[in-house]
């Protein structure tokens, strides 16, 4: 199962990415250290542009379908990040489905930096909200929804500046079945989203639809 130390090194760290300024998300210095430069083109004393640049963290819409995970013999969980920014007012629709193994499936969002986000959780028999605060795992809000090879984890995230709703789309009318509102105000912007598995879990993220309904 999902565990604090999992959370809080996430795949994140496997990004290579640090921390959101103002304006920007700051690529990791070892990283950034290990991609090519331009040739001699490049103007004297100036970065190279592959180093120097920075993500737009304008909210965007984004998709991804057919995406296999197979942790079941690497040792250890997978993670695939999109760089999508999400704002005040950002849904996510999901559907995932268990192959294999443990339910143990995530999605980590409005992340910060490695030690600020949230995260949608899925379980055997429930679904719940991961709150990540300066490094500090805590399991907010877990509702009812059983999640297995027969019942896909086919959910809509809808985020309201720090309030997220979580809505059954697997039921008729896509009732709302979790809402959780952050009092520690983590973060109302993040620069990316991260789709994951656990050791020893295959599954199969048959959509994952991000929409942006506000610019900020």
């Amino acid at each position: 199962m999902l565990s604090r130390r999992r959370f809080v090194r996430d795949s994140l760290v496997a990004a290579g990415m640090a921390t959101i300024g103002a304006n920007s998300l700051v690529p990791h210095a070892a990283q950034a250290s290990r991609r090519p430069r331009r040739s001699s083109s490049s103007r004297s004393g100036m970065a190279s542009p592959e180093v120097a640049s920075v993500p737009s963290l304008v909210p965007c819409n984004y998709s991804l379908g057919k995406l296999l995970q197979d942790a079941t013999t690497n040792g250890s969980f997978m993670g695939n990040m999109v760089q999508a920014p999400q704002g005040s007012k950002y849904t996510i629709t999901m559907d995932w489905q268990l192959l294999s193994g443990p339910v143990d499936g995530w999605i980590s969002f409005r992340v910060k930096d490695l030690n600020n986000y949230y995260a949608v959780v899925f379980y055997p028999t429930q679904v719940g909200f991961v709150a990540v605060n300066g490094g500090v795992w805590t399991d907010v809000a877990r509702a009812f929804r059983p999640i297995d090879t027969t019942h896909p984890a086919t959910f809509t995230l809808a985020m309201d500046a720090y309030t997220f709703t979580l809505a059954d789309d697997a039921v008729p009318g896509s009732p709302i079945i979790l809402t959780w509102t952050d009092p520690w105000q983590i973060s109302v912007l993040g620069g990316w989203v991260n789709h994951l598995v656990g050791n020893g879990t295959k599954g199969y993220w048959q959509s994952v639809v991000g929409t942006a309904l506000s610019t900020s």
